[in-house]
Parts: structure tokens; sequence; C-alpha cells
């Protein structure tokens, strides 16, 4: 169930886009693909963090850049976070390149966007708690 928003508020939420505030966040996010893993949409401070493109990141899939060791966490996590409403949230290592050999440890929130044609993405956002 969604939160109830004051009128106010949700009359600017309804205004707002979502493009704005994901590409203006101050931390990486990603949006991906639950199907496949496949990253398909990174802003600018995930590019920054993990040392690529926003074209490189979307070719790839979120495995490249996880630990070799939480790979398989990731995806189990990433299964239920599209069975939930609410975001899971649980610390990752993320390569600096990738399949690099440098990580850096991030909190990170797992939550599904649906859109209005009812298709559902991941939605990851990420701290750097290293």
């Amino acid at each position: 169930m969604a939160p109830e928003f004051s009128p106010l508020a949700a009359s600017w939420i309804q205004k707002a886009k979502y493009s704005d505030l994901f590409f203006r966040l101050l931390e990486p996010a990603l949006l991906l693909d639950p199907k496949t893993s496949q990253i398909i949409e990174a802003n600018d401070s995930a590019e920054h963090a993990l040392g690529a493109s926003r074209e490189t990141l979307v070719k790839m899939g979120i495995a490249a850049w996880l630990h070799p060791e939480e790979r398989e966490t990731f995806s189990q996590q990433l299964r239920i976070a599209m069975r939930r409403y609410h975001p899971r949230e649980i610390e990752f290592r993320f390569a600096t390149q990738p399949e690099g050999s440098e990580f850096r440890l991030y909190r990170v929130a797992l939550g599904q966007i649906q859109g209005e044609d009812g298709e559902a993405v991941v939605q990851v956002l990420a701290h750097d708690i290293t």
C-alpha cells in the first residue's frame, strides 16, 4: 500500500518527474531489469562511483560490479525486493571498475518501482560506507 500524502504534497508529487530526482541524487542510483539484472539506467553519481560511463553501465549486468562472493546473495535480495513493497537494505561491495579488484562497501537499498503500465523495475540506491 502506498503512503498517504498531504494534499499539498500529493499535488507536487504528481507534478514531479522521477527522472529529475533520479539524475540529481548525490548517491549512486541504478535501475535494473528484475528478470535479467541488466542495468537499464544509471545516474551521474553511479558513473563516478563505479568508474564507468552511463553507456558502459547500461551495457552490463550488475554482477560485473559486485564482489564475486556476493553475487548470489545480491540475486536473492533482488528477488525478495520484487516480492515486497518495502525496500530491502543490505551491504554489498562494488568494484570501482568493471570486474575490478578494488572494492568499496555500500549500504544498498533495493526496491521496486512500478510504471503506469504496471511493469516494475528495481531501483538500487547506494551509500558508500567504506
